[in-house]
């Protein structure tokens, strides 16, 4: 049954297999062996090939007659070998690790040197391919084998496209700063038409909800304190005479002040509706004289970008970005320090790959699932959200695949320099968390950073990103405006992997 499973998996799927062990018998069902003595390969090829360069007939005598023709000090056994006997290698696949044909006769015994089987025994096997075509067939084959991996392991893949859309989704309907149905209050003392019609604005404004009016001021400052409402609107005895008389009056705004940017927006929505009003009854003064001198100034103002001045416009595009510098990173970091624990690294050791090449081929995949999970955040942004996206959409493809290369490759650097799969988790939580949501132009812009916290904000992938994802979603820019966010997310890509390359290189 493990052999059957093993032979499915190399012939269906194609999937590589290396196996160790110390019987002739479970060698000869692979494709291709190694025999190694004292950590010495003897020979490599295929099992009957090697039968038959000695003449042994079973590969059982041919292993004897290599062992005898190494020197080996103990004395070749004439039956089967146990298990703690003898410790060749083997390995089975549909593809093969690339040998060099020894052609040095000088040292060789009887037997034909020439033979593509043979690999003398002071040869060892070239660790890194030459060629371009087969420098990328290494690349493809880590990479192939860590897609089947996420392929096999749901939970994974769950949580690398589910999880961004779900930060996605909550944060957009949960975390906004627009203000919708703030309760209020109204003292009117003066109880005339003026004070009416000055009442009558924030009955109509749809952010705001009138509540019956308090006996006395003390009780509306008890509702504040209590939390009944959030507004209390005072208003003087004579405020209609002091009006018809061309005397400034004053309102007393009472505003909860527990929450300070609430209570900015409500004081911000409250004085505008109180200026528009002002305008609107100067305008109707007798004379021009009486208008200009009660309102000798107008203002108007207009929003250039998110005229709608909806903060879900503002925020979806840096959760987006949240998602992508978060999740990626930690599914890479976790890639790579899992098979440490598990120990399934050695293979890398056993390969003819270089580090770079398995560190390319470990990213490749992730890069791609963050391409795609970027992709379905775009489509979730737009449709669900309702967020406009105005600028070039190739635009934005291009700077979210930068970053998903950018994040993957800071994910690798991680995961060198932990040694568990706890600590890659909290060390990308941390390393990610901290500098995206202070300094990457999420709350403020980055340009108000100085000292080191601009530094750290224009030395993470994260705020370049930001400018690309806000600037197409909000501004409606192109490629053209992202020419040095795009070079600086490729930069840090290839510097991440190079430091990952060489601190991996160092542990090797």
């Amino acid at each position: 049954m493990f052999w059957r499973h093993l032979a499915r998996l190399s012939r269906e799927e194609g999937v590589t297999i290396f196996v160790s062990t110390h019987f002739m018998n479970e060698a000869a069902r692979c494709d291709r062996i190694s025999l190694m003595h004292h950590g010495r390969v003897l020979v490599a090829g295929r099992p009957q090939e090697l039968a038959d360069a000695r003449g042994a007939g079973n590969l059982e005598r041919a292993f004897i007659a290599w062992l005898q023709d190494a020197g080996a000090d103990d004395e070749a056994p004439t039956h089967t070998p146990s298990k703690n006997a003898l410790p060749p290698a083997s390995y089975t696949g549909n593809q093969s690790i690339p040998i060099e044909t020894s052609r040095d006769t000088k040292n060789t015994p009887n037997h034909d040197a020439s033979s593509p089987a043979y690999v003398a025994g002071n040869q060892s096997i070239p660790h890194q391919s030459t060629s371009t075509g087969n420098w990328l067939a290494l690349v493809w084959a880590f990479a192939r084998r860590e897609a089947l991996e996420l392929a096999r392991d749901r939970l994974r893949l769950v949580f690398a496209l589910l999880g961004p859309m779900a930060l996605l989704l909550i944060a957009a309907f949960s975390i906004s700063f627009d203000i919708r149905c703030v309760r209020f209050a109204v003292i009117d003392h003066d109880a005339t038409a003026s004070s009416r019609s000055f009442i009558e604005p924030f009955q109509g404004a749809r952010i705001f909800q009138q509540l019956p009016s308090p006996a006395s001021r003390e009780e509306g400052e008890d509702w504040l304190r209590d939390g009944r409402i959030r507004l209390l609107i005072d208003v003087p005895p004579g405020f209609g005479r002091e009006l018809a008389a061309g005397r400034k009056t004053e309102v007393a705004f009472l505003i909860d002040g527990a929450v300070p940017f609430t209570a900015a927006s409500v004081r911000a929505y409250a004085s505008t509706i109180a200026a528009q009003w002002s305008v609107q009854r100067a305008a109707l003064a007798p004379l021009a004289l009486d208008a200009g001198r009660l309102v000798p100034v107008s203002v108007r103002a207009r929003y250039v970008y998110n005229q709608e001045f909806r903060s879900t416009h503002a925020i979806t595009p840096g959760v987006i970005m949240l998602a992508m510098i978060l999740i990626p990173t930690m599914l890479t970091a976790l890639g790579v320090v899992r098979e440490r624990e598990i120990g399934s690294i050695i293979n890398l050791y056993a390969s003819p790959a270089s580090v770079g090449q398995y560190l390319l081929g470990k990213q490749l995949p992730y890069a791609a699932l963050a391409s795609i999970s970027f992709v379905t955040l775009v489509l979730l942004a737009v449709t669900v959200v309702g967020v406009p996206l105005q600028g070039s959409v190739p635009a934005l493809l291009a700077g979210g695949v930068l970053f998903a290369l950018a994040a993957t490759a800071l994910g690798l650097l991680v995961s060198t320099m932990v040694r568990s799969q706890v600590a890659a988790i909290f060390g990308c939580a941390l390393l990610c968390l901290i500098p995206s949501a202070n300094f990457s132009g999420l709350l403020y812009p980055i340009s108000t950073l100085k000292g080191a916290s601009a530094a750290i904000g224009y030395g993470f992938p994260s705020s370049w990103f930001q400018l690309i994802s806000l600037g197409a979603f909000s501004k409606g820019l192109g490629a053209a405006a992202f020419v040095q966010p795009y070079l600086v997310l490729g930069a840090m890509a290839l510097l991440f992997m190079a430091l990952a390359r060489l601190l991996l290189r160092r542990q090797l």
